[in-house]
């Protein structure tokens, strides 16, 4: 028996998300190649949305062979959905000929006591299959199923939940189907074949576009010397921080003359904040003033941040978001004819709560400033997308994933900024290099496979990179694999 396993698919809302056409794939290929039974286990929405889920069962209820569809902790993220996942979570156990297939309903984190007993049934044509790797199960769940692992060591066990692929004895650690989440590797779904034991994959892939880095820039953090390297290296873009003002102005402008002799495309400046938290605005002679140097320098684009007023303050005064567009509008005319302006997300921060946070954190509050500022300027106006700040917006990332921000302003995309984020004694660090394309909190796979499809506008990417003591130009590495070709 062929059996196809799509373990962590992590469907959003947003059906224009590249994980449905991922879901397309993966249905196309199972018929291609003849699966028999098709195992989902757990996490096939992101965010426990019913509507998603029914969306899912739709999609799959044509199949033509049995399917089993269980469910995984991101399904039972929602506790106004819990119930309804809870009754769609598949029964444990299935028989089909001589082979078993017993799927733990582990996606609240335990097996049940019932399930846990079924696995003295289980013989050397069993198969068994969970959401939560068993090392990660609560106690009880956990002890019983490594006793049974110890006792029988050749039957097979599959697992997801941590999106990254290796064996232990018998027992498989499964890749995601999500193109946002899949670790080393594309997105792909698994087949195993129960007469030859041998487990093969195919993978949704995602390579990085031959024009890629043709867009490539860097952040200059260190502003002469960040820009005396991309002036030797050919970058295509450059931008600076709020605190190039500081240099000196006669080197910068010899610099940048120098850049653009070398094939440099493009020059962007990184704005200072429009207003603090409370909703007080910046000092406009400071605003005007940076203006001014981005004249001098003949800035072609600038990024500016939504602005990180909170809500309450929003909620308070329903005028705020007007005043400070106009606020920027003013600054933005002062530009140099043309040039760009990209409206940065934002993110969760140790200051926020769901109750009292900033705004700029969701598609939808960009699009909101993005659409004041184009009713107050004639500069071109579009969304600038910081990939580490969609990811480190726990818990709006489970709604607004990757993905569902790319296919929400994908197409008034002006520029990104990415880098990788590192979970480090158990708080996200934004602003870290990207050593590998599909990493552990970041893939780069929806984005690129969205850059090739025209999904995204093709504009400035800045490796926003922070330089440490040890390490002042931290973008290199990221650089080399980047700019290599294919």
């Amino acid at each position: 028996m062929k059996i196809c396993i799509m373990e962590d698919l992590h469907l959003p809302y947003h059906r224009e998300a590249l994980q449905y056409e991922a879901l397309s794939f993966y249905l196309a290929d199972m018929k291609e190649k003849g699966a028999e039974l098709l195992v989902v286990p757990g996490d096939f929405t992101a965010d426990g949305n019913r509507a998603t889920a029914e969306c899912f069962f739709e999609t799959i209820k044509n199949l033509s062979i049995p399917t089993i569809v269980m469910t995984g902790n991101a399904d039972f993220r929602n506790p106004e959905t819990k119930e309804y996942f809870r009754s769609v979570t598949a029964e444990t156990k299935h028989v089909y000929g001589e082979y078993t297939v017993l799927a733990l309903r582990d996606g609240e984190g335990r097996v049940p006591r019932e399930d846990l007993a079924l696995l003295d049934t289980a013989d050397g044509k069993a198969l068994i299959f969970l959401h939560h790797p068993i090392e990660s199960l609560a106690e009880e769940s956990k002890t019983r199923l490594s006793a049974f692992r110890e006792k029988h060591p050749d039957v097979p066990i599959f697992v997801g939940h941590a999106h990254i692929e290796k064996r232990e004895g018998n027992t498989y650690y499964l890749n995601a189907s999500d193109p946002d989440k899949a670790i080393g590797m594309p997105p792909c779904i698994y087949y195993y074949d129960t007469e030859t034991r041998a487990l093969s994959k195919t993978h949704f892939d995602c390579p990085k576009p031959a024009d890629f880095s043709s867009y490539l820039g860097i952040s200059a953090f260190h502003a002469l010397e960040d820009l005396a390297y991309a002036t030797e290296k050919g970058l295509y873009a450059v931008e600076f921080r709020p605190s190039v003002v500081n240099e000196d102005r006669k080197a910068l402008l010899s610099g940048l003359c120098a850049f653009r002799k070398a094939g440099g495309k493009c020059v962007s400046f990184h704005f200072p904040n429009l207003a603090a938290r409370d909703g007080t605005p910046a000092d406009v002679s400071e605003l005007l003033a940076f203006a001014v140097l981005v004249r001098e320098a003949g800035g072609d684009r600038i990024t500016l941040h939504a602005p990180s007023v909170s809500l309450l303050a929003i909620e308070k005064d329903p005028d705020l978001l007007s005043r400070l567009a106009d606020l920027a509008a003013m600054v933005i005319d002062a530009l140099p004819e043309g040039c760009a302006v990209g409206i940065e997300n934002m993110h969760m921060t140790a200051k926020d709560s769901m109750q009292d946070r900033a705004f700029g954190y969701t598609p939808e509050e960009c699009r909101c400033f993005i659409e004041l500022l184009r009713a107050r300027t004639k500069h071109p106006v579009g969304f600038h997308f910081d990939t580490g700040h969609a990811r480190n917006n726990i818990p709006l990332s489970q709604i607004y994933t990757q993905g569902v921000w790319m296919a929400e302003l994908g197409k008034e995309t002006v520029g990104f900024h990415i880098h990788q984020v590192l979970l480090r004694d158990g708080k996200m660090e934004n602003h870290m290099p990207i050593t590998e394309p599909y990493g552990a909190l970041i893939s780069y796979a929806t984005f690129f496979r969205m850059w090739e499809s025209g999904r995204l506008c093709k504009a400035p990417v800045f490796l926003e990179i922070r330089p440490t003591a040890e390490d002042k130009a931290p973008y290199k590495h990221s650089l080399a694999w980047m700019l290599k070709s294919q």
